[in-house]
């Protein structure tokens, strides 16, 4: 009696060793991760909670969105007051509605710089958009969304506003931060030069010299 006892004690002992062993679900980002074996099979060992579905290639439970979210090409609907709203695809952003129940349209996540011209302009799905227009190019400007030499955006792009650098920094505007100076004057400058020189506005020749402009090397020919 005394060994079929711990016989039975043994086994129990074994098979609660083996049900917490590493094999068992674990929790990876707050999702269940199920049994994946020695040869690399997916073993499906966890029940998904709803709004989810199991995974065989991941190996665990993953939102339904992630099977079937409905993604939008350019003019495409997106957001709005739905049950599974929409989203844009790379490169486009979503325009909202002036009705915020009623969902928006993907446009091209583009903006429009400060000074050029920017107004309103018709879909070929019977929406507005707006254009962008350089004022500088010699074409004139379409009604037509991305249409002539106007391209479609989705607003004003944001004023870069210069501010005042520490020491040893200027301001880069493409960049829109204080950046590390190069140079202080054009003695700090060097490196090949083009064999080129030209006749000024001024009358008089120059050739290809480095200069220092806003604390970068810049290869300059007249002054």
């Amino acid at each position: 009696m005394l060994r079929k006892t711990i016989g039975a004690l043994i086994t129990l002992t074994f098979g609660w060793l083996v049900g917490c062993s590493s094999a068992g679900p674990e929790s990876i980002g707050g999702q269940t991760q199920a049994l994946v074996t020695d040869a690399g099979v997916c073993v499906q060992n966890v029940l998904c909670i709803q709004g989810d579905h199991f995974d065989n290639v991941l190996c665990r439970c993953v939102p339904d969105v992630d099977a079937g979210a409905c993604i939008s090409t350019e003019d495409g609907p997106c957001g709005g007051f739905t049950q599974n709203p929409c989203r844009c695809g790379p490169g486009l952003a979503c325009v909202p509605n002036r009705i915020p129940d009623i969902p928006g349209t993907c446009e091209p996540a583009r903006c429009c710089p400060a000074g050029w011209d920017m107004f309103t302009c018709n879909e070929e799905n019977g929406t507005t958009g707006l254009n962008c227009h350089n004022p500088r190019l010699a074409c004139a400007s379409s009604l037509t969304c991305g249409a002539g030499c106007d391209f479609q955006v989705t607003g004003r792009c944001p004023v870069c506003d210069p501010i005042v650098c520490p020491a040893g920094q200027t301001f880069d505007r493409k960049l829109c931060r204080c950046v590390v100076s190069q140079c202080s004057s054009a003695v700090d400058c060097s490196g090949a030069l083009p064999a080129l020189c030209q006749v000024c506005a001024d009358g008089s020749s120059a050739c290809a010299h480095w200069a220092c402009v806003a604390g970068a090397c810049q290869v300059a020919v007249c002054p």
